[in-house]
């Protein structure tokens, strides 16, 4: 079903952090972009649509003061605003987006310059938030004791509408299409629910290991799930009154426990992937 392609080399490494891989495309100008977190290090690639143009640069998170030393990065993104796509870093020492005490920080970002402003903060988790997900007016956040929340804007402010409880085990990434959530949890299980309700479609023993990342191709459902247990897996989903989920196809990357995943299209049909202590990003094509 999926045939490997020719992967892109990174001028660095890639930590153990999970969803390490941000993949944004440029459809207008035929261009992708990559970025991989390598301790205070972010690791860019630019790839033409075709690969035959890769250009390959280094940001490094630097302090003000040299005696403080390189903070960590925890994350890098890219995140599409009404009015233009920027670059999110988050680090030890840096803005939080979602923070270890359990509290979403919600920023004011301009159409235009430089000044950020907090807006607002969502204290209703009791644990570390581990991932943030997005569509539309819904945002979904889920923590260390796997509790996912579904959250709907109003005018300026978000508030609660679904408060799913979790088992225990930390919800490491979590994505959202079509009211349906998918989550990846750190026991291995992929659980499936409804965004309006909270209730569970599908749960499944997807991986051995930890899930380290989930996306979703938006025009299509089909699902990405990477572990430590070295596989990728392909899911479909499938979007009823009760969501369903579907498995399709499944990689091993023999040796690579995989931390970051992304779809690079909207149908699903092209995908990459990073793993630990490598500095290659790793493509997969459908061939049908």
């Amino acid at each position: 079903m999926f045939k490997k392609d020719k992967p892109i080399t990174l001028k660095g490494s890639t930590s153990s952090l999970c969803n390490n891989l941000a993949a944004y495309v440029i459809a207008d100008k035929s261009q992708l972009n990559y970025a991989v977190v390598h301790k205070s290090v972010i690791n860019i690639a630019c790839a033409s649509a075709d690969g035959t143009s890769v250009v390959g640069r280094q940001l490094i998170c630097k302090e003000p003061s040299a005696s403080q030393g390189l903070p960590f990065v925890i994350q890098a993104k890219w995140v599409n605003l009404p009015a233009r796509t920027i670059f999110v870093l988050t680090s030890q020492r840096g803005i939080q987006v979602g923070s270890e005490a359990g509290a979403i920080l919600v920023f004011d970002i301009p159409s235009k310059g430089t000044s950020v402003n907090l807006l607002d903060t969502l204290q209703k988790h009791s644990a570390s938030i581990c991932d943030l997900a997005s569509e539309g007016d819904t945002l979904v956040s889920a923590d260390e004791l796997g509790s996912i929340i579904v959250w709907k804007l109003g005018g300026s402010s978000l508030s609660v509408v679904v408060n799913i409880r979790g088992s225990g085990w930390p919800c490491n990434s979590v994505a959202l299409w079509n009211d349906v959530i998918v989550g990846g949890f750190a026991s291995g299980h992929l659980r499936v629910f409804s965004a309006t309700s909270g209730a569970i479609g599908a749960e499944v023993t997807a991986h051995a290991r930890t899930i380290n990342a989930v996306d979703i191709a938006k025009d299509s459902g089909v699902v990405l799930s990477v572990s430590d247990d070295t596989y990728l897996r392909i899911w479909q989903l499938k979007a009823m009154n009760v969501p369903q989920i579907e498995y399709r196809h499944g990689e091993c990357l023999a040796d690579l426990q995989l931390v970051g995943g992304q779809f690079v299209d909207g149908q699903g049909k092209a995908l990459c992937v990073t793993g630990y202590d490598s500095n290659e990003i790793n493509f997969f094509v459908n061939q049908h």
